[in-house]
């Protein structure tokens, strides 16, 4: 059994000191105390022999006694210095209560080494030597009056002079403020600015309000609404820096700037608002007044909205009227100059909102409502959209620096973001997509997949999926005829090139029936039988509507190369076979081809810009079975190669209904397969909560509306994929 040896505890002895000799030592203490306050050099008793003074009153059980004494000692010498402080001139005063604050502080650090033991012995009802020296030094000095009223005034002479343009040393604010900061937090549990705010930041803000309130009254009589932003702005920028440098900028710098932005933006918010002239902000093509305005009154309440709602209505009405005007001129001119206004708009405002404003919140969601409030109220800007690219990528690409491209397609991108009909839009450009592919009339491989890799970052793989796999078919068509070609390196050299396209992926194209010549039948039957050799299973037809050719052309004043379709060739070789006229009914037979699409060719070759057919028979105007043609023996150009542009089908209204149609029923399907998908993973959900989650998953092709959803939701409950919730008829449940 182990033992544990024991601490031994030994007991100070407590000395008794008659009161008198109590007295005797406090006196010379309380002596040596008064020289270090005077700042002058103790005689006659050394620290040593001092300290053993206190030890030994300490010992003495004198603890309370000593404390009070010293408090005594403190504040008669604080109120000979208040006494000094309040007869100082008042251009030196900030300076004397600084330098009476540095001289304290520097005396009770002497004191606390000399009263160190004593120190060392408080409790909950003592505060520490230093602690207590800071709060007599606020109660009987700082905050002794009149003192609290002369260093408000101090301190506003010196802002005001800041303010009139003088140099101020920033130092003496500075070390003023840090004073008072340090005084009040002195005591426990106290606000660190108690006294700060108390002496100085009321005033401070009340004659701040005095100052700006006038100011800004001038101000605004005298100056035009960006002269006087830019004036705010200076003002509140100026009052930032001061606070930074000078004052404390924690207690000061939200309350100033709030009482700023009231004085100088809030009270002259309607008609700061009201002369924002951004019709010529935007001829001028500089927003900065604008910019400058959005950033003053984001920090306003209520300021963003009024500027944004101002913003908001210049775009309605500027879109809206341009709208109107192409409306009466439809057509692809029309289309590409509305789209370029809303391009041009577009690229204004959200590059002053990525450059200058760091893509804000609030101001980003005012850009997009409005854009998009007003282009969806077009029926046909999905389309027009479409026509803008494929004229920018035919046409500008090549005309443009890659940093002009990238620009135009962003704000073209952008403009896509805000449609709510993206399908409608996927219809016309997979539509003219294919028409650049096919008549390779693209500037650049590089554009194209620039434009596809910004839908396919906005609406996923789903949305470009069929745009790549038409650019694969051409690779491989590519590689295909190169394949042929070696094949047949002497034979079938009518056959320039042949593109195989995936049906399923490229646009639907009316089939038409044609007869081709006998050398190019027989060079397109080669083909066929090559291609069904390599890849078994499959079916070629042939779309001769989309074809191209190349003919030399003889005419009596001199050759040329005329690129056609592959129609207008057929008919044009038809023309060497005899030596005058062919009626439009001999043209059909011989064809094959119907009447429309006969005429279609015939008048771009008789009655286009180049006519290499001259047409008789009839009235101009007319085309009928005995409407002849002959070759245009008198055909000159100054250019060697013609191309001869075959007119473009337009889509009739009732073709573009049966679209319309067709999309309707595509996206009733895509909607009902989009609940079934929510409802098979959440098994049972709310009305509400149902058409959230189909909204966002279907906001990529379309924005479904509410009521259309209700009826997809009940034609699946006729199905019996859906049933209403036994206990809620506002819940579905999903029927396995």
């Amino acid at each position: 059994m182990s033992t544990r040896s024991k601490k031994k505890l030994i007991a100070m002895p407590q000395i008794m000191l008659p009161e008198e000799t109590v007295r005797d030592m406090w006196e010379e203490i309380s002596n040596a105390i008064v020289l270090i306050q005077e700042q002058r050099a103790c005689r006659g008793m050394s620290f040593q022999e001092l300290y053993e003074k206190v030890n030994q009153l300490i010992t003495a059980q004198k603890l309370q006694f000593m404390y009070t004494s010293l408090t005594e000692v403190i504040q008669t010498h604080l109120l000979l210095v208040h006494h000094q402080l309040k007869n100082v001139d008042h251009d030196g005063l900030l300076q004397a209560v600084l330098d009476a604050y540095e001289a304290h502080t520097l005396a009770m650090l002497k004191i606390r080494d000399l009263l160190m033991i004593m120190d060392s012995k408080r409790d909950s009802t003592r505060q520490p030597l230093l602690n207590l020296g800071t709060t007599l030094f606020n109660e009987k000095v700082v905050q002794a009056a009149p003192l609290p009223q002369l260093i408000l005034e101090g301190m506003l002479r010196l802002i005001a002079g800041s303010r009139g343009g003088e140099t101020v040393t920033a130092h003496l604010l500075r070390s003023v403020t840090t004073m008072l900061i340090e005084v009040g937090s002195s005591n426990a549990g106290h606000d660190r600015g108690v006294v700060y705010k108390a002496i100085f930041l009321d005033g401070f803000l009340e004659r701040t309000r005095d100052y700006y309130r006038d100011q800004s009254q001038k101000q605004q009589q005298e100056l035009d609404v960006g002269s006087y932003l830019r004036w705010a702005h200076d003002k509140i920028e100026e009052e930032r820096k001061l606070v930074e440098t000078s004052l404390d900028a924690e207690l000061t710098l939200q309350p100033l700037l709030q009482l700023l932005r009231a004085e100088l933006l809030e009270t002259y918010r309607a008609d700061i608002v009201a002369a924002l002239s951004i019709r010529e902000m935007v001829d001028a093509g500089n927003l900065d007044v604008l910019v400058l305005a959005l950033k003053l009154f984001k920090h306003v309440e209520g300021g963003l909205k009024a500027v944004g709602d101002r913003v908001r209505q210049y775009i309605s009405d500027t879109c809206a009227a341009s709208i109107q005007a192409e409306d009466v001129r439809e057509g692809a001119k029309s289309a590409i100059k509305l789209i370029g206004l809303f391009c041009d708009l577009v690229g204004l405002f959200y590059s002053m909102l990525t450059d200058k404003l760091e893509c804000d919140s609030d101001f980003t969601h005012t850009l997009n409502t409005a854009f998009s409030a007003v282009i969806n109220t077009h029926k046909r800007i999905s389309e027009y959209l479409s026509i803008y690219i494929d004229h920018v990528i035919r046409v500008h690409v090549k005309e443009k620096s890659s940093d002009n491209v990238e620009q135009v397609f962003d704000r073209a991108i952008r403009l896509f973001r805000l449609l709510t009909e993206k399908d409608v839009f996927e219809r016309y450009y997979k539509q003219h997509l294919a028409r650049r592919l096919l008549m390779v009339k693209s500037s650049s491989d590089e554009a194209e997949r620039m434009v596809i890799s910004r839908l396919k970052a906005e609406c996923g793989n789903q949305f470009t999926n069929r745009f790549e796999a038409m650019f694969k078919d051409i690779q491989i068509s590519d590689d295909n005829m190169r394949d042929f070609k070696k094949e047949f390196v002497n034979d079938h050299k009518l056959l320039g090139d042949v593109r195989v396209l995936t049906t399923v992926m490229w646009p639907t194209q009316q089939s038409l029936s044609c007869e081709l010549p006998r050398d190019l039948r027989d060079a397109t039957g080669a083909y066929e039988a090559w291609y069904l050799a390599k890849h078994t299973g499959r079916k070629l037809t042939w779309q001769t509507a989309l074809g191209t050719m190349l003919l030399q052309a003889r005419f009596p004043k001199g050759s040329k190369l005329l690129s056609v379709s592959t129609l207008q060739g057929i008919i044009l070789l038809l023309f060497n076979d005899v030596g005058g006229s062919l009626s439009v009914a001999d043209l059909e037979a011989k064809t094959g081809l119907e009447l429309t699409a006969l005429s279609r060719s015939l008048q771009s070759l008789a009655l286009g810009k180049h006519k290499v057919l001259i047409k008789s028979g009839a009235d101009e105007d007319e085309l009928t079975k005995a409407t002849t043609f002959e070759m245009n023996n008198s055909f000159t150009s100054k250019m060697t190669k013609i191309k001869i542009v075959q007119g473009v089908v337009k889509e009739t209204a009732p073709e573009r209904q049966v679209t319309q149609d067709r999309m309707d029923e595509d996206r009733r399907l895509l909607m009902e397969a989009s609940i079934v998908r929510v409802m098979k993973h959440r098994r049972n959900l709310g009305h509400n909560d149902l058409v959230i989650e189909v909204t966002k998953m279907l906001s990529a092709r379309f924005v479904p509306t509410p009521q259309g959803l209700k009826k997809r939701i009940e034609r699946l409950i006729e199905a019996d994929f859906l049933r209403r919730s036994a206990t809620d008829t506002s819940v579905y449940e999903y029927v396995a």
